[in-house]
């Protein structure tokens, strides 16, 4: 989970059997815990559904979802979408 800026604000791993959208879950609940002021989330729309639903019964921020129209002919940058995918280049992975 990353901020709008970009900056890590929460990491879980989990396995490449889970899917993101039902692993979101335990991200959110992380996230609960330690941004309390939190207001609202966004997501692309592969995390609507079920986990809107829970979002919802279970914390006090909004999990707002952003898409894309159907009127796009050509690759446009979205406002709140791909913040995620610009944090990965400033990773570093190294072994032990």
């Amino acid at each position: 989970m990353v901020d709008t800026l970009g900056l890590l604000l929460v990491v879980v791993v989990h396995s490449a059997t889970q899917r993101d959208s039902k692993a979101a879950f335990r991200v959110l609940e992380k996230l609960n815990e330690q941004f309390y002021t939190l207001v609202k989330v966004f997501a692309d729309g592969g995390y609507r559904g079920e986990l809107m639903d829970r979002v919802k019964q279970k914390f006090r921020f909004v999990l707002e979802i952003v898409m894309r129209t159907n009127k796009q002919e050509k690759f446009e940058v979205l406002p709140k979408r791909w913040i995620v995918e610009r944090t990965f280049p400033g990773l570093k992975v190294t072994e032990d």
